[in-house]
């Protein structure tokens, strides 16, 4: 039935063609012809054996075979079928046999164009072959300097251009759409693409690109605006949002060609409209390819896709998948938009674009089976490793192995055979062959260079080894760790700025990301779009805190029925508002987990005997002496409690790891009045500092300072001892003494701390080393 109905619409599948040509040839005769070459035959199926025979016994024919049928086991079944003899005068292959390895792709193809510099022979009768097809840019890459001419005869695959990389992000916009929103990242991966950003809708292309670039920073949430840092968002959104266009009109305020918001909305719904809009409700493949085929003209007439020759080639491939896509028998079909999307993938996925020239331009760069029945004096191959040389497919995804079998169809036991063949086929007429590979932890050379080692070896009746010269890069490795020298105006400006305990904190543990972070001023650039890390949740609680327990400023807290229930409305009021937007489907695990543990805190905060709160985020500053100067430093006191026994805690919150805190008198009293020292056994200035000078503004009580850790509800008192607290801040403050006065030392320059488990996660360890 379904072999009538294709033949009712004159369509053929390969094998059906193949069994009818067979059948023809039974019956017909070629009388068109007087005689018929059948050339380079090697591996041929039963159909092919078949209509050559039948056309062999009704006309004169002539059947070429390269190779001896004593040597290849394939020839022998042909020559036992066809009734001959396959069995040319013996001849040693000749030629020049060099190996070079390399260590990955890119240092393959440099060793190649290394061979082409340096090797005195004719380049237009040599030939580059890549078995694999993604090696093709990065060899083109390295051989184009060198090489006056040469054509590529081979495929490329599609997956590997920028065509599909803006299909692909389309693809999965496309798939994290969610309620008719867009995943923020898909969205701007997408916008971003080099094809979307340089079109030429708005006079140049630089217009675009910085519209792009200011939908970026409001989205990301660098610049104040109302879908700045949400997770999904809307086009309409984004289309209202004014101050993407007020940015863009700005800067080409003074440029010669005229650009209004009104022109810059319009190319945004174009955008929209064509890669967004128009993609909402398909259907079907004829819809399906009509709106690619709309987005494909597009791209055409305002992108610079024309101007690069293998974008060029990707886009005629992708008009002819939108043809085959239009005219399959199942294109009015409904489908669900998923399965139509992972329709359109796999076609994209399996595509080859063709390079076509001429075999008589220069050096060829082609592919192994492209060199079948040409002969070059000079062969250079590349990637001759196991797995690629031979490439054995062993799972077939859409017919298992099995049933191949038993339809009489096995050629994997056939496979290598054919990739040897025609490997040694090509080396056997060359006068010059270099081998290249690539060895490393997972890589080895083919089975196919052990073999011809082995039989240079019985030739030269040694076992020593070829020289293989490998591939080496120069590098220039810094001797010594960074320095930065100070100067006077360094010096000058360290002592005008203002201080904090994490700044002091920052020097103490590596005074050259000191130096990066507050004398240079680098930062990181901050991702809203990222999920909530731990600094966001830890301002989101502090926030919280102080909202809600602020009504018992100068009050004695109570933790009753009553509270709870304002608590933590307020909690999912603020949590819906400003961390829910930034998260995926996950947000109710996320909230369930802070709100059991801020339960657990009310519940020790109902135990606690405070009297009243007499300071809630508490921002001051103050001076500390060092040597002739004062320098000013600001802190902010999370809360401080006024205990019922008239003693006041200072309270620093913690929502991530336990806090650091200076260690007992009794090792503070003998520690070295050094960097390192301190760094061991101070640890942390915060607390010192909280304490200094919290106990100026509170003469006559009693004092404690302590990082109170919400997850687990542990506390960390400074000082540890009683008894010794104010031996233990003289300590510190000499410490802290110390350590401002090596920050405005002119001879002690900024230096690394060698921590390799700190400076993995060192935004600036890439600077020092």
């Amino acid at each position: 039935l379904y072999h009538r109905e294709l033949k009712k619409l004159g369509l053929y599948s390969r094998g059906s063609l193949f069994r009818e040509v067979a059948e023809i040839s039974l019956k017909e005769q070629a009388v068109e012809f007087e005689g018929v070459l059948f050339c380079n035959l090697f591996y041929l199926s039963a159909a092919e054996k078949k209509i050559i025979k039948n056309v062999c016994a009704k006309t004169r024919s002539y059947l070429l075979f390269q190779g001896s049928e004593d040597d290849w086991s394939v020839l022998r079944k042909n020559a036992a079928y066809f009734g001959v003899q396959i069995k040319p005068p013996h001849q040693e292959a000749d030629f020049k046999l060099s190996l070079r390895c390399g260590f990955d792709l890119h240092s393959q193809a440099s060793l190649i164009r290394q061979i082409l510099s340096e090797g005195n022979f004719n380049k237009k009768n040599t030939v580059i072959v890549a078995p694999r097809p993604q090696a093709l840019i990065p060899l083109l890459s390295e051989v184009s300097c060198v090489l006056d001419e040469f054509n590529v005869s081979m495929g490329y695959p599609l997956r590997r251009t920028p065509v599909f990389s803006l299909f692909s992000n389309f693809l999965k916009l496309q798939r994290t759409r969610k309620n008719g929103k867009y995943y923020a990242r898909d969205y701007l991966s997408v916008l971003s693409n080099p094809l979307l950003k340089n079109l030429r809708i708005l006079e140049e292309s630089v217009v675009m690109r910085i519209m792009v670039h200011s939908i970026e920073e409001i989205i990301s949430g660098e610049i104040n605006s109302s879908v700045g840092g949400s997770i999904f968002i809307s086009l309409e959104d984004i289309e209202k949002e004014e101050e993407i266009y007020r940015r863009v009109v700005e800067h080409f305020r003074n440029y010669s060609f005229p650009i209004t918001k009104e022109k810059c909305r319009e190319a945004l719904s174009q955008i929209h409209k064509f890669f967004f809009y128009s993609w909402k409700e398909l259907g079907n493949l004829r819809l399906f390819s009509k709106r690619l085929n709309e987005m494909l003209d597009f791209l055409t007439e305002n992108s610079p896709v024309l101007k690069y020759p293998l974008n060029l080639k990707a886009f005629e491939k992708m008009y002819k998948v939108v043809q085959e896509l239009s005219s399959v028998l199942l294109s009015e079909e409904v489908f669900p938009d998923e399965d139509i999307w992972d329709i359109f993938e796999k076609k994209m996925e399996s595509e080859i674009i063709a390079f076509s020239g001429s075999p008589l331009a220069g050096t060829q760069i082609i592919g192994l089976f492209e060199t079948r029945a040409l002969n070059f004096e000079n062969v250079i191959v590349m990637d001759v490793n196991e797995s690629v040389l031979p490439y054995i497919r062993i799972h077939e995804p859409l017919i298992p192995r099995e049933v191949m079998l038993n339809l009489g169809v096995n050629r994997l036991e056939k496979e290598e055979e054919i990739q040897r063949y025609h490997f040694m086929r090509l080396l056997s007429g060359a006068k010059r062959v270099f081998l290249v590979y690539e060895e490393n932890e997972i890589k080895e050379k083919s089975r196919f260079i052990e073999e011809l080692i082995w039989k240079e070896e019985k030739n030269r009746k040694k076992t020593d080894d070829l020289d293989c010269p490998k591939a080496s890069f120069c590098l220039q490795i810094k001797p010594h760790p960074v320095k930065v020298e100070k100067t006077p105006s360094m010096i000058k400006f360290l002592k005008n700025q203002v201080y904090s305990a994490s700044r002091l904190n920052t020097y103490l543990n590596c005074p050259i990301s000191f130096y990066f972070r507050y004398v240079v001023r680098l930062e990181e650039k901050e991702d809203l779009l990222k999920d909530p890390e731990a600094r966001t949740i830890g301002t989101f609680i502090h926030e919280l805190l102080e909202e809600t327990f602020g009504v018992f400023l100068d009050r004695t807290p109570r933790i009753n029925r009553e509270f709870r229930r304002s608590f933590f409305r307020k909690m999912e009021e603020k949590f819906s508002l400003e961390v829910e937007p930034r998260m995926r489907s996950d947000a109710f695990l996320l909230k369930r987990i802070i709100k059991a543990r801020l339960n657990k805190f009310l519940d020790a905060e109902a135990e606690r005997k405070v009297k009243k709160i007499i300071g809630l985020e508490k921002e001051c500053k103050n001076m500390v002496s060092v040597g002739r100067d004062d320098i000013e430093f600001v802190y902010k006191i999370d809360r401080i409690d006024l205990l019922k026994d008239r003693s006041i805690v200072i309270i620093d919150y913690k929502t991530g790891s336990s806090g650091i805190a200076p260690r007992k008198f009794s090792s503070l009293k003998n520690m070295d009045l050094t960097r390192d020292s301190i760094k061991e056994n101070v640890k942390s200035f915060q607390l010192p500092l909280y304490y200094n000078f919290t106990a100026r503004d509170f003469p006559g009580h009693s004092l404690s300072a302590e990082l109170y850790n919400i997850r687990n509800l542990e506390r960390t008192v400074f000082p540890q001892e009683e008894g010794f607290a104010g031996e233990t801040l003289a300590i510190c403050v000499e410490s802290l003494r110390y350590i401002m006065n090596e920050i405005f030392d002119l001879n002690t320059p900024f230096s690394p701390s060698r921590d390799e488990r700190k400076c993995g996660f060192c935004p600036f360890s890439n600077l020092c080393r």
